[in-house]
């Protein structure tokens, strides 16, 4: 039986200002807020992912909140790799046992 429940409840696991965040996993109109970000160009798509960036962290099991000046005081390369993890993470599937 494919269990729907296991996607809704999957989390990413990340570590951040020396606190472990679990953060839901993004919808499908994240995922189009995403797809529009990327055919964004210059400063305008890089405002853009960040304010995804930091929507996507106060979306988390904790509760813990994240404000745009400590997202913004991360480096490029942390929201790089934060990106992508979201990116695979939506292509990939749960382990399902038979």
């Amino acid at each position: 039986m494919l269990d729907l429940d296991k996607y809704v409840e999957r989390t990413l696991e990340i570590k951040i200002n020396n606190k472990t965040v679990n953060l839901h996993e993004v919808s499908v109109s994240d995922y189009d807020e995403m797809i529009d970000i990327e055919a964004m160009n210059g400063k305008k798509g890089a405002a853009a992912q960040n304010a995804f960036i930091v929507k996507v962290l106060n979306n988390n099991k904790e509760g813990v909140t994240f404000s745009k000046e400590e997202v913004y005081a991360l480096p490029k390369s942390a929201i790089n790799a934060l990106w992508m993890s979201l990116i695979t993470q939506t292509l990939s599937t749960v382990n399902e046992k038979n």
